[in-house]
């Protein structure tokens, strides 16, 4: 979903839509990086998962970090190795660049 990004991003991340993220990573290479225009990672890559709340919604750290660690989850299943999760907000990246875990 495109106001996933309303919030901005962190530079040099990639986005796949939370909702999509399961079909996304069935995807063949070819239609991953046709449909989300970058190159669908390989399974030795590092991955650092992140994400924001929707605009419009009441901040819930507790979801968001559910939901972080679901992603991860689903990476590690479907083969990814080194998968990471930034637990923190957008926001506080800018404070903190370092902060994953």
């Amino acid at each position: 979903e495109l106001d996933e990004l309303d919030y901005g991003t962190i530079p040099y991340s990639m986005n796949v839509p939370a909702s999509e993220l399961e079909t996304a990573l069935d995807l063949s290479s070819k239609d991953w990086e046709q449909r989300y225009g970058f190159p669908k990672p390989k399974s030795d890559d590092e991955i650092i998962v992140y994400g924001e709340p929707r605009p419009g919604t009441e901040y819930n750290p507790e979801l968001q970090q559910r939901l972080i660690s679901i992603a991860a989850m689903l990476a590690n299943e479907y083969g990814y190795k080194h998968v990471q999760r930034y637990s923190q907000s957008f926001f506080n990246f800018f404070n903190d660049p370092n902060m994953i875990y």
